[in-house]
């Protein structure tokens, strides 16, 4: 880890544990999802909390997490680091659809939630 990435870290787990986010119940489904390659998918990520932030992140083999998708209202969703051949819809559960494009190799997706706004997007290191 640089030292700069460890640093943003811990900024953003001390910003996790200021907004409560450990103790949202958050439900992905399906909890595993096996598939051929070039198949298209469908997740679902479903909070219990009423956070009004929710994230989708793909995890490659021996990679960090990056995001996909995020959105903060109904109906609005914003761009992450690697959004092409994603979809996200966003109503009182976050959908995130994925393409035939995406679906080559082995990954773990995962969904989070946050109460308040923050300026740019929770930031994972590897």
């Amino acid at each position: 880890l640089s030292p700069h990435c460890t640093c943003y870290f811990l900024f953003a787990l001390c910003v996790f544990l200021q907004t409560d986010l450990t103790d949202a119940g958050i439900t992905q489904t399906p909890r595993y999802w096996i598939t051929q390659t070039g198949r298209k998918m469908t997740l679902e990520c479903s909070q219990d909390m009423n956070h009004y932030w929710m994230f989708w992140y793909r995890q490659d083999a021996g990679q960090g997490l990056k995001l996909l998708h995020y959105s903060g209202s109904v109906g609005s969703t914003d761009k992450g680091d690697v959004p092409e051949g994603y979809s996200l819809f966003f109503d009182d559960n976050s959908e995130l659809n994925a393409s035939t494009l995406v679906l080559k190799v082995s990954a773990l997706y995962v969904c989070t939630s946050i109460l308040t706004s923050l300026k740019n997007p929770p930031v994972f290191c590897a």
